[in-house]
């Protein structure tokens, strides 16, 4: 399947997400980003993905995109991606373009970690972190994502 060819969800609806779509981020107006939201969406994939590993755990909490059905994407082999934010606003700016009308949905941590991710392992679906307006997120395995959370969860026992 090529990059830009529709992608099935769940409901049977489709949609579509082009790793080469380049967004600017709003500087003014009702959506303009505090300085600690620029700053993270600067950082490089892994430092993205360092992050959302300690955000989700801190705030046992996970967020996705959806709109009668998840948004899903496609990594540059062609294998679905599921992507997931550490926090509401960061889903919110990728809600643009193809994912537009899609609404951030909270996930608790826990409900991710044992039924989700085991879920898209069935499927054969990555996890893809951290996803920015301009940039793909990191896809780990499902099995480094949950033994990394795990690692992180030890921190606040």
């Amino acid at each position: 399947m090529k990059q830009n060819e529709l992608l099935p969800i769940p409901n049977g609806s489709t949609q579509v997400y082009s790793n080469q779509t380049n967004h600017k981020l709003p500087t003014s107006g009702p959506m303009t980003l505090s300085q600690k939201t620029k700053a993270l969406l600067t950082l490089s994939g892994p430092e993205r993905y360092r992050h959302f590993i300690k955000a989700i755990v801190d705030r046992e909490e996970v967020w996705a995109l959806f709109s009668d059905g998840w948004a899903l994407a496609r990594d540059d082999d062609g294998k679905s991606v599921f992507p997931f934010w550490p926090e509401n606003e960061f889903a919110a700016l990728c809600a643009i373009g193809d994912w537009e009308g899609y609404e951030p949905e909270v996930i608790p941590l826990q409900d991710f970690v044992e039924q989700l991710l085991p879920n898209l392992q069935a499927d054969d679906v990555l996890p893809g972190v951290f996803y920015t307006p301009s940039n793909q997120g990191i896809t780990p395995t499902i099995e480094g994502l949950i033994s990394d959370i795990e690692s992180e969860l030890e921190n606040y026992l």
